[in-house]
């Protein structure tokens, strides 16, 4: 993943804090929110639970929105993963495997677990 730039907790408490100061500078605010989902969905992060709170105190369905397209994203890519993992286990029982194919199933499946 590259790097991120970004301070999640300083753009969220910014975020609050022109939201209950200054209804005035909304534009702000805008660029604000833009630049977190748009770094939070080009690095497809997950803000962290304890960033919840901020970010139910801000109301902003748009960016629980990003974050549920992006756990679409994970759950879409772990169920292909687990459609072609057994796909594989049935078309060749495990006592008729090659020791290669076994260990590419193995390797697979610890991936699996790994990304978890």
């Amino acid at each position: 993943m590259a790097s991120i730039n970004y301070d999640f907790f300083d753009i969220i408490g910014e975020l609050i804090l022109m939201k209950e100061e200054s209804k005035e500078d909304e534009e702000h605010v805008r660029g604000l929110l833009e630049t977190l989902i748009k770094c939070l969905d080009e690095n497809k992060i997950v803000l962290p639970i304890r960033l919840l709170e901020g970010i139910l105190h801000l109301n902003i369905t748009k960016l629980l929105d990003y974050q549920i397209k992006i756990l679409d994203g994970w759950i879409e890519k772990k169920n292909k993963l687990i459609e072609a993992m057994e796909a594989e286990i049935e078309a060749s029982s495990m006592e008729e495997c090659s020791c290669e194919k076994k260990n590419k199933l193995i390797e697979a499946m610890e991936a699996f677990s790994l990304e978890d």
